[in-house]
């Protein structure tokens, strides 16, 4: 070690004596948009040439794959999330109840008689839904043995935020000017309220979300957060109809099948941001803001 101009060198490379500064130079070679959300020994190799401090490989390691984007965008490389949860095996008659229609029913054998299946079933009933009941639970348990193999167990806790895949919101649309080959993989992060079954957990989701908030853990993806950082920032999609309560209309450009207005939302500046572009069909109930809008472009 020794000190030029006031500052300590290691090797010719300047030390770095706190946490916050470690962590900003992390992000600065991981985060902002000319760094290229690197790997981790790739990010760890480009600090190395000018910086020092104790443990920097480990830092590196455990700040990238905490990273917002890298978190929102990667695939899961993992067996998914759920253990199958067979259907309950009915423990005797009328435990579970169902219908079908059954026509030209063969004759069997049962204990030496000869009988009709409609007349003499109750001569053969309980000998019938016992080998019924050790048939599915060996099905069952094949079933799941197999399925298990592709499939880890959850570990969520009441209280941890989580991801959700774009499958669960397969019923929202992406917006108009974003192709889905670039859209988010993941959406979120929301807080996890609670446990719902086996496999299932309640979400809180924020005001405008018509999905219902319980989510199969195969849709769901850790989102790791430290009491050390600010609430993260939440990313929802486009809904199909308009979930956000128009304020008003601020611009407008484009003409014909490009023209789009720049719509105020009421209540999504919590998310992030309050105007989008939108084409005319998009906000379909802002019919009186988009014509106040023009009244007084027109009077200016």
């Amino acid at each position: 070690m020794e000190m030029r101009d006031g500052f300590l060198y290691y090797k010719n490379r300047l030390a770095i004596p706190t946490k916050k500064l470690q962590r900003n130079l992390i992000f600065e070679y991981h985060d902002v948009p000319g760094a290229g959300h690197l790997a981790i020994e790739k990010t760890y190799l480009r600090l190395i040439e000018d910086f020092y401090w104790p443990n920097m490989f480990s830092s590196v390691a455990a700040y990238v794959p905490r990273c917002d984007a890298y978190l929102r965008n990667k695939q899961a490389n993992q067996k998914p999330f759920g253990l199958l949860q067979p259907l309950h095996v009915p423990a005797r008659p009328y435990d579970s109840v169902s219908m079908d229609f059954v026509c030209a029913l063969p004759r069997i054998y049962f204990q030496g008689r000869t009988a009709t299946a409609a007349e003499d079933f109750h001569l053969c009933r309980q000998a019938l839904l016992e080998e019924m009941k050790e048939r599915l639970e060996r099905a069952n348990e094949e079933a799941k043995r197999k399925a298990d193999q592709k499939r880890r167990e959850a570990t969520f806790v009441p209280g941890d935020w989580a991801l959700v895949h774009q499958k669960f919101f397969e019923s929202e649309r992406l917006p108009f000017e974003r192709k889905a080959k670039l859209s988010h993989i993941w959406y979120g992060p929301f807080k996890i309220d609670k446990k719902v079954g086996e496999v299932s957990y309640e979400l809180m989701f924020p005001a405008g979300v018509r999905k219902y908030p319980v989510v199969h853990v195969s849709y769901m993806k850790a989102y790791p957060v430290s009491l050390e950082d600010p609430p993260p920032r939440v990313l929802l999609p486009r809904f199909e109809k308009a979930e956000w309560e128009v304020d008003r209309v601020v611009d407008m450009r484009g003409k014909g099948r490009t023209l789009e207005y720049c719509v105020v939302w009421k209540g999504l500046k919590q998310l992030g941001t309050e105007a989008t572009w939108e084409p005319p069909e998009n906000p379909k109930n802002a019919k009186d803001a988009i014509k106040a809008f023009r009244e007084l472009r027109r009077l200016r």
